[in-house]
């Protein structure tokens, strides 16, 4: 039985006003990257931070304004040091800040919301979500089920859980960490019409994953009795 995706209820979160003037466009060539996920290392925000340098010239250099929009956190309850900008464990902290190659600083293009109440308002600012690019140890991941329904184009790993998604949209698939810059700098360089025949290929995915609360509760209640 599949996991319970509810992609109504995703739908109808996604519709409340994002007010965090931190992510609204300033200007036409502004595009919102984003990586939603908790900051722990099995997540491979690292990863993207590593490239971000990259991404973010490659794409200037096409015309576009690129930020980073970094959605979600991780705080560790037993450290009482806790980085009040990043909200993660020092020592991960540290990592992310030498890889971006700003004199361990938070770039300027770059902005950390926290954890939020509600991360779909966020997300539906985004033009591009990274999800766990090197897929260690992931099941079948929800987070990009909601991201597809919602029409946000989504770049993961082959490996692990994520083949489920990247079997079938092997055009945003990171197969080896490389591939990520490349990936992200690919999608921008499409025409509106393949953009679409993909995001139109997510959404197929989201909407077989999407179950009925009755149906899948009768399903497991058969299996109990």
């Amino acid at each position: 039985i599949n996991n319970f995706f509810y992609e109504e209820n995703i739908l109808q979160a996604s519709r409340e006003k994002c007010i965090d003037e931190n992510i609204i466009k300033k200007s036409n060539t502004q595009i919102n990257i984003g990586f939603l996920g908790n900051l722990i290392a099995s997540k491979s925000f690292h990863i993207l931070a590593e490239y971000w340098n990259e991404i973010y010239h490659s794409l200037k250099a096409m015309g576009f304004s690129p930020k980073l929009i970094v959605i979600g956190g991780q705080i560790n309850p037993t450290s009482n040091e806790i980085s009040s900008k990043l909200s993660i464990e020092k020592d991960y902290e540290r990592r992310i800040l030498k890889l971006f190659k700003s004199d361990m600083k938070i770039p300027s293009n770059v902005y950390f919301t926290g954890a939020v109440d509600n991360p779909y308002c966020y997300a539906t600012n985004l033009d591009l979500c990274v999800v766990n690019p090197l897929g260690v140890g992931e099941a079948a991941s929800q987070t990009i089920l909601e991201l597809y329904s919602l029409s946000i184009p989504v770049v993961t790993s082959t490996k692990y859980g994520m083949c489920d998604y990247t079997d079938h949209i092997n055009e945003l698939a990171v197969p080896i960490k490389s591939k990520l810059s490349e990936n992200i700098i690919n999608w921008f360089k499409k025409s509106e019409s393949d953009k679409k025949k993909i995001i139109n290929k997510q959404l197929a995915l989201a909407h077989v994953y999407s179950e009925c609360i009755s149906y899948s509760s009768a399903k497991w209640y058969s299996l109990i009795i």
